[in-house]
């Protein structure tokens, strides 16, 4: 199955529009090669989670290359593709799969999908099977663990961070725990209605950014993108929206997803602006990660996840996580919680030494995941494309901590 235009990556350094302004972006690193086989025993996967949870404490992300099953992929983007031709949303006589733009409408109507507010389409079969996919409770049940292993040993010492597992054994899925998707069991047979609004909200605190319409850099927001999350907004949001809401918070593996899911079509010349995720996000679940997942290939010339390693831990930036790190926005956007429009403005915006914030990104392919953390630096490059960037965040957090929200 098709899973959008063929991407040919490309070299690393380069020169990428992000924001209003230009930066020159390095490569993330994959960290696949530390993802142990879910089929070792409980001391490999222990050694595995816990060097995964070693670079997300220290860089901030985790790029992991082909955690998901790109056929899965195809079929969640398929459907989406379906929608937004179906809504009027894709250029007339091109491949669906493209997921190409009319220009002149995008351009005369302001065309937006507005995807945020299709819950029930996020909520479908073909996308929640990949949004849930067992997979990804058994990357967050191995990374939590290995957290709270890791805080274990600070109070009782270094043994306990790589257990005996004649000692303990680990709650890791192995051979004799295959992972079974028991959800269907779960979910209400109806798919949820495929509406279509044209009006879309105006209360995007984690806006996507059309530079070209406001002189002040700060652009007009793209209706399609959501706050990364206020819990005001969102949370009235999360109880009507899909078959039922209570499916993602029942833990598996000790583990709980967020309903909700920041599900977005971001289209040419539109960004999210740089920012941590704790200023949206309620700090009630500090351990809360967020999981991007892009929807086909998507080059970093359309829009991809950018983040700035070590922002989250590197004693150069403690006062970007002390000072606008401990802030909560509200819903006016960039005002209140992007740090600029130009990434280039951040170091004199925020009193950081320059040349401090060094971005890097990644050309993703399907099946492609970046895990970040609430204080690591991120923003996503401009859509510089005449198609639609599909990709959708997911929110985790220990079935024992706090809902965020």
């Amino acid at each position: 199955m098709p899973t959008g235009p063929a991407l040919t990556p490309g070299l690393f350094p380069r020169s990428i529009k992000a924001g209003t302004g230009h930066v020159v972006v390095g490569p993330m690193q994959d960290s696949s090669m530390w993802l142990p086989d879910r089929h070792s025993d409980t001391a490999q996967q222990s050694a595995g989670f816990h060097r995964l949870f070693d670079i997300l404490s220290d860089q901030g992300y985790l790029l992991l290359r082909g955690l998901l099953s790109p056929t899965k992929v195809a079929a969640a983007r398929a459907r989406i593709t379906d929608h937004l031709d179906q809504s009027g949303f894709l250029k007339p006589g091109a491949p669906k799969d493209e997921a190409a733009i009319d220009m002149d409408r995008y351009r005369s109507d302001m065309l937006r999908p507005g995807l945020l507010e299709r819950q029930e389409l996020a909520h479908q079969e073909p996308l929640l099977d990949l949004f849930e996919d067992p997979r990804l409770y058994w990357l967050f049940q191995g990374l939590y663990l290995a957290w709270d292993s890791v805080a274990r040993s600070e109070r009782e010492g270094p043994e306990q961070i790589y257990p005996d597992p004649k000692r303990r054994r680990l709650d890791l899925v192995s051979e004799q725990e295959p992972f079974e998707d028991n959800r269907a069991a779960q979910r209400d047979a109806s798919p949820g209605s495929d509406n279509v609004n044209d009006s879309d909200s105006d209360d995007d605190a984690d806006e996507e950014c059309d530079d070209d319409d406001d002189d002040n850099g700060g652009g007009e927001r793209d209706d399609d993108d959501d706050a990364d999350g206020d819990g005001e907004d969102n949370g009235s949001c999360r109880a009507p929206c899909g078959p039922s809401a209570d499916i993602s918070t029942e833990p598996r593996w000790g583990i709980k997803t967020l309903p909700f899911k920041w599900l977005r079509a971001v289209g040419p010349d539109l960004f999210t602006g740089p920012h941590l995720d704790r200023v949206y996000l309620s700090s009630r679940s500090p351990r809360l990660l967020t999981a991007w997942i892009p929807l086909g290939a998507i080059a970093i010339e359309m829009g991809s996840l950018m983040v700035v390693p070590g922002s989250n831990s590197s004693p150069q930036f403690h006062p970007l996580r002390t000072n606008y790190g401990a802030s909560s926005v509200g819903k006016d956007g960039t005002a209140s919680g992007w740090i600029a429009s130009d990434p280039n403005e951040i170091e004199g915006k925020t009193g950081l030494p320059q040349d401090t914030v060094q971005w890097l990104g990644a050309d993703y392919q399907p099946g492609d995941v970046c895990i970040i953390g609430l204080d690591v630096l991120h923003m996503t490059s401009t859509n510089t494309t005449d198609r639609w960037r599909i990709s959708c965040d997911t929110r985790w957090f220990p079935a024992g901590d706090p809902s965020p929200f």
